[in-house]
């Protein structure tokens, strides 16, 4: 009998293991685990500790979580798994195609409703004895013994024993990527009138993306050459539609093209009461980034601003020349990267544990969107307070500071950290300013901290990051992902092919090339877990680099941005550290506190066509009393 117990207990420890291993391997958190599988923090940790004899419904739950096959999570001894009357054995298993044989004993009249899997999971049941109702859960199926069916098993479906009891053997095909994931798919061109053919169908799903499509994928199979691509090249850039930025990837013998509506949204200009010279200037660089085309005198314009003294005209400049594919880093920012960064991860609770701090302080003003807020910030102040000395509170701190000094030179700030201990401050001020900050902390005890410290008619300014409205944790942990993509997607730039970088660098490069496009459309097309789980592997691929002090070429650095706002990404589906809502529950939320809405903008849009939809959000509230 002990021996019997101490088996099981090192097979419960050795599913635990796998568990554990393939958590880690993709640089999730076990919160992060527990909750994209849809079970308590306490129960996964039981279960990866051997404690814990986990269902087959929990063990499903964890396989799609992780993206597996089901039988991965299981060691070659543990034979059996049971649950509420039925048993679940697993007979045979293969890689490529990724296939699965089990079989399932039901004791009579026992039941189970399984969730969706992966999409594209297809099951087999053949009832070998006894009786069942089986199938999708809208149209089940009565079979007996000797007869079978197939149906999808990417919805609910079900597993119903009749008096007598059943036993079936159950065939789960997994499908890969190429199964089910391209909208298209063609060889790739051999001759004029199949090169004309595709020019066709690629300036037709342009102008489908206009009407609000936000992404296509078109795959190019068979053989190609390097002229060929330089071809396409050509004909990507050629079809001229401002906000639709295409994406080539060589993928295995295959090319993949991602077309992605990408919209910044447009800007209305300010009152220009009170405005000062630096002020029209960067609205003159704003209504530039408006533009259909710059012409070759507007690019020189912005390309020399790129290298002003100016912090917010550099940046400002820079990001209108990416908008309309010219980037272009500013001289400053090379600059502020000095020192040998090792891109790593560490598992810990705080923002400032989880990112590298000082490569995001580095390059957090490549963000598209960055310059932006200090110049709205600067426009609300002066609309309301005039040109009065004016003593804020900034929480946050960063470089958004130099620009709002160089728009109002009387402006005094006192700067806080963005976390609870560090703005406990005992003198009332007038005005609080938070630039990406609020969200790491608790937004209404924010909100209510900030209203205490305000004098009475005092003005907080929130300029952050909101993703789009959503009812549940999936359909939340989809928005961030579209938001977060979109800001890596804009800053997905080229490298030239004659730069000379780094083995290292160009790891980085494939690894972000490849994978961030991808990612963004298995969100769009609501592959959510397949889009986290693809995250996951991608920022533990990137934790293994390390980039040098002098990096080969400027464009390294829109990279390594990248890097940062997936690390963002990551950490924002993780609720316990980044809390991102979405605005109009925010405007809610500071309503009922006691303040009232003076000024509310999306100054950079990034998912959803409406103005309370995912972006770049600037809020000035008005403490009233």
């Amino acid at each position: 009998m002990v021996n019997v117990v101490d088996k099981k207990d090192s097979l419960l420890i050795a599913v635990g293991r796998r568990i554990s291993r393939l958590r880690k391997e993709r640089g999730i958190t076990l919160s992060e685990l527990a909750k994209i599988a849809g079970i308590s923090k306490s129960t996964l940790s039981a279960i990866e500790s051997g404690d814990a004899n986990p269902t087959i419904s929990t063990l499903w739950a964890i396989a799609d979580a992780l993206n597996v096959p089901f039988g991965e999570l299981l060691p070659e001894e543990f034979k059996e798994v049971d649950e509420s009357g039925i048993t679940v054995r697993l007979i045979e298993r293969s890689s490529i195609p990724k296939i699965e044989v089990y079989k399932m004993i039901l004791n009579p009249r026992s039941v189970r409703r399984a969730n969706p899997h992966q999409k594209g999971v297809i099951e087999k049941v053949l009832v070998v004895n006894g009786s069942m109702l089986t199938g999708l859960l809208s149209s089940p199926k009565l079979l007996k013994a000797g007869e079978e069916m197939e149906f999808r098993a990417d919805v609910p479906h079900i597993y119903l024993a009749m008096d007598e009891g059943a036993t079936a053997i159950i065939t789960i095909k997994y499908p890969s990527l190429d199964d089910f994931y391209s909208q298209y798919v063609r060889p790739f061109p051999e001759n004029d009138v199949e090169w004309d053919d595709l020019k066709s169908l690629l300036s037709r799903l342009s102008e489908e993306s206009l009407l609000g499509i936000p992404v296509f994928r078109i795959e190019l199979h068979g053989g190609y050459t390097k002229d060929d691509l330089r071809k396409l090249k050509d004909i990507l850039y050629s079809l001229k539609v401002k906000n639709l930025k295409p994406y080539l990837v060589e993928d295995n013998h295959r090319v993949l093209i991602y077309l992605f509506n990408i919209f910044p949204g447009v800007f209305r200009s300010f009152d220009l009461v009170s405005l000062n010279d630096l002020f029209r200037e960067a609205v003159k660089i704003l209504k530039l980034s408006n533009k259909q085309k710059l012409f070759e005198g507007e690019i020189r314009y912005l390309q020399n601003l790129t290298s002003s003294t100016s912090f917010l005209l550099s940046v400002l400049a820079s990001e209108a020349l990416l908008i309309h594919g010219h980037p272009t880093i500013p001289k400053i920012i090379l600059e502020l990267y000095e020192k040998d960064v090792k891109i790593f991860y560490k598992p810990k609770t705080s923002f400032e544990e989880r990112i590298n701090v000082g490569l995001y302080s580095a390059f957090k003003p490549l963000h598209p969107g960055y310059a932006r807020q200090a110049l709205f910030i600067a426009y609300i102040v002066r609309k309301h307070f005039g040109d009065e000395k004016i003593q804020a509170l900034d929480v946050g701190c960063g470089h958004h500071l130099k620009m709002l000094y160089e728009l109002l030179p009387n402006l005094s700030v006192l700067c806080a950290e963005n976390n609870p201990k560090a703005i406990e401050y005992d003198k009332k001020v007038p005005l609080i300013i938070s630039v990406g900050s609020f969200h790491h902390m608790n937004t209404l005890f924010f909100l209510e901290k900030s209203y205490d410290l305000l004098e009475n008619g005092g003005i907080l300014i929130i300029s952050d990051e909101f993703i789009s409205p959503y009812h549940d944790r999936l359909e939340r942990a989809r928005n961030i992902i579209s938001h977060h993509t979109k800001y890596m997607l804009e800053t997905l730039v080229e490298i030239p092919e004659n730069a000379n970088l780094t083995n290292e660098e160009k790891k980085l490069v494939n690894l972000l090339w490849r994978n961030i496009p991808l990612i963004s459309y298995l969100a769009e097309i609501g592959e959510v877990r397949t889009a986290i789980s693809y995250a996951f592997q991608l920022f533990r691929d990137l934790n293994r680099i390390s980039i040098p002090s002098k990096i080969s070429h400027p464009f390294i650095s829109y990279y390594i941005f990248q890097y940062l706002e997936l690390s963002a990404m990551i950490r924002a589906i993780d609720y316990e550290v980044e809390r991102k809502t979405y605005p109009e529950r925010f405007k809610s939320l500071a309503e009922e506190t006691g303040f009232s809405l003076l000024h509310h903008t999306r100054i950079y849009a990034t998912h959803g066509a409406n103005e309370m939809d995912a972006g770049t959000h600037i809020f000035a509230l008005k403490k009233e009393v």
